[in-house]
């Protein structure tokens, strides 16, 4: 059974022609979803989240391994 067939059997014939006019527009294209990469402004957005998650961790390690001020 084909996932266009299970398409069909569970939300219809109209969803079922939209996944089979995808399909076959993935293949004329020669590019699929599982294919494209993604661009350099979730790059930038991973690197923020990265920083601004790291940053509690350093300056925690950064105060605890500092000597009392007396």
């Amino acid at each position: 059974m084909s996932s266009v067939a299970a398409i069909a059997q569970s939300a219809g014939k109209g969803a079922a022609r939209a996944a089979a006019r995808k399909r076959a527009r993935m293949h004329q294209h020669g590019t699929g979803s599982a294919v494209r990469r993604p661009g350099w402004i979730t790059y930038t957005i991973l690197a923020v989240v990265l920083v601004v998650s790291a940053f509690p961790l350093y300056y925690t390690l950064l105060l605890g391994s500092s000597d009392q001020v007396s």
